[in-house]
């Protein structure tokens, strides 16, 4: 099996909506469709963490259908947005409030003593008051655009731009881009299904085995801190939408490495593993794969972790690649050392 990383790429990254919102850690389009390619045709995909659904857009595309879970409410709230097939009314409903929108943030901008300020609590109370209530997809696809609006912060020397303008612009990107999508995806492909959940708790509610793969990219060992970036990065409302959570915890944290030993970090990190893994085995077919992309850091190889972890399971590691080296994006002008990744592929026997 060739090696897969998540830093080299095609330049996909901003094809159909990937992309689009400016959250940490997307996974490459490309390296997607390679992991997509290793499990059973004829069959649903599941991503365990979902992030802001870039697997969601390329199983789409490939007319199967998808899945996503993830621990972050805003993930959730962007994976639904950028995965979207709206129909005719629902896209005419969506540009009518964008209007709507638009002309409210207009006649605020007029009457603020300070121009350079964007109310962000403003519009979404205005949005919340005039979209149709939660869960509607069009009131996701709002949101959606007013947290891009908040987490793409202009830089100073950049001629600024008031709400009313920024959400415009972006909300018309946003719809091109939806239509993009729509045009890639077959005719007849069920929506997509995005849920807040635990990708270590995925069994509790199941009935039978059904899952053809599962495609993800797990977090790697303590390098970001997703759900409490999430939090303090958006007060869009957009992860209100999604629900609560409570006291779950997220795999492999930042803060997990900090606060514990090496070896109480190294111990919650193989739990976790086996936890979500056995999970994952709950709900996949016999038959079934599991093909993700995973890194290495604080000193945990997370291939052996994996192979630790399907010990005594039904689950079978059929291949593997290994990859890290000194090597620069097709985009940049230095090169840099990444860290060790591995494509792991697992099989329910």
């Amino acid at each position: 099996m060739s090696a897969i990383t998540a830093w080299r790429g095609s330049g996909l990254q901003n094809e159909l909506t990937h992309g689009f919102h400016p959250r940490i850690a997307a996974m490459n389009p490309q390296t997607i469709q390679s992991l997509l390619s290793l499990v059973p045709a004829g069959g649903g995909v599941k991503d365990i963490f979902c992030g802001a659904g870039a697997v969601g857009i390329e199983v789409l595309r490939d007319g199967r259908e998808f899945s996503g879970v993830d621990i972050s409410g805003l993930a959730v709230g962007i994976a639904r947005a950028q995965t979207w097939l709206p129909a005719a009314d629902e896209l005419a409903l969506f540009r009518g409030l964008t209007v709507e929108a638009v002309a409210f943030a207009a006649e605020g901008e007029a009457t603020q003593a300070d121009p350079s300020a964007l109310d962000i609590a403003g519009l979404r109370e205005f949005l919340l008051r005039v979209a149709p209530p939660a869960p509607s997809l069009v009131l996701n696809a709002l949101l959606f655009v007013l947290s891009y609006v908040e987490h793409d912060v202009f830089p100073t020397w950049r001629r600024f731009h008031p709400l009313s303008h920024r959400f415009e612009k972006v909300a018309a990107r946003y719809s091109a881009k939806l239509g993009e999508l729509r045009s890639a995806v077959p005719a007849g492909t069920k929506a997509a299904e995005i849920h807040l959940g635990d990708a270590q708790r995925l069994s509790a509610s199941l009935s039978a085995p059904s899952l053809a793969g599962v495609v993800t990219s797990p977090p790697y060992p303590g390098v970001y801190d997703y759900v409490e970036t999430d939090v303090l990065q958006c007060t869009a409302g957009l992860a209100e939408l999604a629900g609560d959570l409570g006291a779950a915890e997220e795999i492999g944290s930042k803060k997990q490495r900090e606060e514990l030993s090496e070896d109480g970090f190294r111990g919650r990190w193989q739990a976790q593993t086996v936890a979500w893994l056995a999970a994952c085995e709950a709900e996949l077919r016999v038959g079934g794969r599991i093909a993700m992309l995973i890194g290495d850091n604080a000193g945990i190889d997370s291939k052996a972790s994996v192979e630790e972890a399907i010990r005594g399971s039904s689950l079978e590691l059929v291949a593997s690649a290994t990859v890290g080296e000194d090597a620069r994006r097709p985009w940049a002008k230095h090169k840099r050392n990444y860290r060790i990744e591995h494509t792991i592929l697992l099989e329910k026997r």
